[in-house]
């Protein structure tokens, strides 16, 4: 080329990239304000990635498992790793405090010293991909499916958060955590004596990315266990009934939708598959060993949710039954390894309170006899048939948010495969070992549903199904052994696998469709893509909570607001107190005998505001009996003499509480 030729070509080039530069300095297709969301919600995922990667990785150091197949042993090493570090987030929270500078030296010394150990972990994943490359076209379906499931729920899950119990206490203890600097017992939220082991993730999550990466994180934990599940079945019964386990547990709303929701419902289902597995290797193998570490998972489930003591009760039952000359060893074994994953929660709970299961059983803490009895004689739904026919009906039955819109409340919608395949496992006619194994997660799902059905007949709010995800993995199983029972029925001119193939394709097809609908009605991904600020999503999702917690949140240094039947007090924080079990009035009132007292003690407590939720009391009114109308009386009363500040269409009325 002349050296007159390149010159033109450079002055071409250059004229061309001026051009361009210039057109889009006044046509500006990517503002500051979108490069910001996207930098905010990348580090929120990479904040949730690394945590997962440190737990992966600490799993790999602890549990090397390497007879374990690939896609379960990385589950079950995120297990190990997600436990470990949330006892150490505890101790470290509570002794020195977690924030942003200690989350990085935390995770800096973390990936100094396990960094062989992540990338061995990592590459578990690289057994992955055969498992697309030889799914046939059913596992290819489900797979793209469940694939697109997770990219429905992403988006929701970096947006600002939205459910209930999220806002309730799932994000709003680690939020107080970083708030105050330390973990702090919190009189005004019953909720901080449930177990934590999840929260302590979010809160670790919560210190480098804020609310989007705890919810991320709870969105990996979930993909974790659905990638451990989708192998362990593989290896039981096939690939194709691999796939069609892992479409049976996400072929409901609840489950898939979940996801994104910051709740721990997805650790609760790891820790339960991995308690499974591992009890199911012990058996297999006559290695005691292993039972330590199912009966540890046991207890981290516990550690996580109160009602997850269904894995350990569910994996005492099988062991008992298992026929083994050393079973009562097993059983101590197994209980031994959950005592000690339950021990660092207990005990932070009976430091605190007095009381190791805080808020239940009996008077501690903030729980007086009142309000214990306010929350634990909650009215029994339903009748016995709840028991007896409980998968049908809470299948049949359950709705999300079913106690808002009146219906029984099971609270959760579970889809039609669970319970459409999980009993044809009856039908299997494979080897006496995968027989063997079929009858003990049948067991240890038969001991779920009695729990379950019996709970429900004694305490209302034990009906709910959420409560029990902790077994969900067992039932997902059994629906495979059900899908390969099913297509081993030889029918002249009839594919019958092919057939069930296509019902499940339709299920989760549906369910599908659900997501992506409500992904989109709720414009998350433009939150995502920064083309909405999450002010105005939190808006369009919250209605008049978002500017009545905003109008809270910017009250005068030094003013404080107490919430009446409003639980959900993550974004006042720190100027609110929430009413985490609406009973605030009925305790106060009770206690001190007027209105006027009540007040008198609200103000001398630091109030300055009550931010009073009339649909809320409303919905109270007209449901809940245990109010008496002269409570109601006294109600209207003081709400008629204090000075309305700001009022947020027919939702919320801000009052101001200081004396006149």
């Amino acid at each position: 080329m002349s050296k007159q030729r390149f010159l033109l070509f450079m002055i071409s080039l250059l004229w061309l990239t001026a051009v361009i530069g210039g057109y889009y300095v006044s046509h500006k297709p990517i503002t500051p304000q979108i490069v910001l969301a996207w930098l905010s919600h990348g580090w929120s995922l990479l904040a949730a990635l690394m945590w997962l990667s440190l737990a992966g990785g600490l799993g790999a150091r602890l549990y090397p498992a390497s007879d374990t197949p690939p896609l379960t042993r990385l589950a079950l090493q995120v297990a190990v790793g997600l436990g470990v570090w949330s006892v150490i987030a505890l101790i470290w929270s509570g002794l020195i405090g977690i924030n942003l500078g200690w989350a990085l030296g935390m995770i800096s010394l973390g990936g100094a010293l396990l960094w062989r150990d992540v990338i061995s972990w990592w590459r578990n994943w690289a057994a992955l991909p055969p498992f697309w490359r030889e799914a046939g076209s059913l596992g290819r379906g489900i797979a793209l499916g469940v694939g697109l499931i997770f990219l429905f729920t992403l988006p929701v899950a970096l947006a600002p958060p939205l459910k209930f119990d999220a806002l309730v206490y799932h994000l709003s203890l680690p939020q107080e955590t970083l708030l105050t600097g330390r973990l702090v017992y919190d009189p005004a939220n019953m909720f901080w004596g449930m177990p934590q082991a999840a929260q302590m993730g979010y809160l670790l999550a919560m210190a480098l990315g804020g609310a989007p990466a705890a919810a991320a994180l709870g969105w990996l934990v979930g993909l974790t266990a659905v990638i451990g599940l989708l192998g362990f079945s593989s290896t039981r019964f096939g690939r194709r009934a691999g796939w069609v386990t892992v479409a049976a547990l996400l072929g409901g709303y609840s489950l898939a939708a979940s996801l994104s929701w910051a709740y721990v419902d997805w650790h609760t289902i790891l820790f339960g598959f991995s308690a499974l597995a591992l009890l199911e290797c012990c058996l297999a193998a006559d290695d005691s060993r292993t039972l330590w570490l199912a009966g540890i998972f046991a207890g981290l489930a516990i550690g996580t949710k109160y009602t997850a003591g269904v894995v350990w009760l569910g994996g005492a039952v099988v062991l008992a039954t298992a026929g083994k000359p050393s079973r009562f060893k097993l059983l101590l074994i197994f209980t031994l390894g959950a005592a000690l994953a339950v021990f660092p929660w207990l005990s932070k709970n009976l430091a605190a309170t007095g009381n190791p299961f805080y808020p239940f059983g009996y008077p501690a803490g903030a729980m007086t006899p009142l309000r214990l009895s306010l929350y634990q004689q909650q009215p029994i739904e339903g009748g016995w048939l709840d028991f007896f026919l409980l998968p049908l009906r809470a299948t049949f039955y359950g709705v999300e948010n079913a106690t808002l819109l009146g219906r029984p409340g099971y609270n959760s919608s579970l889809g039609p495969l669970l319970l459409g395949l999980a009993p044809l496992a009856l039908l299997w006619r494979g080897k006496a070992k995968e027989w063997g194994f079929v009858r003990r997660v049948g067991l240890f799902s038969l001991v779920g549903w009695i729990v379950g059905g019996l709970g429900g007949r004694f305490y209302g709010h034990l009906i709910r199904t959420h409560l029990y995800f902790a077994i969900f993995p067992a039932l997902a199983l059994l629906a495979g052994a059900g899908f390969a029972a099913l297509g081993n029925l030889r029918l002249p001119g009839v594919r019958t696998a092919r057939l069930g193939g296509a019902l499940v394709w339709l299920a989760l097809g549906f369910n599908l469709v659900q997501i992506g609908e409500e992904t989109l009605e709720r414009r998350a991904w433009e939150v995502l893509l920064g083309t909405r600020t999450p002010e105005q999503y939190q808006i369009d999702n919250l209605g008049w909570y978002a500017p009545a917690m905003e109008a809270v949140r910017d009250l005068p240094e030094g003013k404080r607001a107490l919430l009446l039947w409003e639980p959900r007090g993550f974004y006042c924080a720190p100027r609110c107190d929430p009413d985490e079990t609406l009973d605030h009035w009925m305790d106060a009132l009770r206690t001190f005998g007027s209105a006027t007292a009540v007040l008198d003690d609200w103000r001398a407590r630091g109030y300055t505001h009550l931010l009073f939720y009339d649909l809320g009391v409303e919905f109270i009114r007209a449901s809940d009996s245990r109010y008496q109308l002269s409570e109601w009386i006294a109600l209207d009363g003081i709400l008629a003499d204090l000075p309305a500040v700001e009022r947020f269409g027919e939702g919320y009325t801000l009052y101001a509480l200081e004396s006149p």
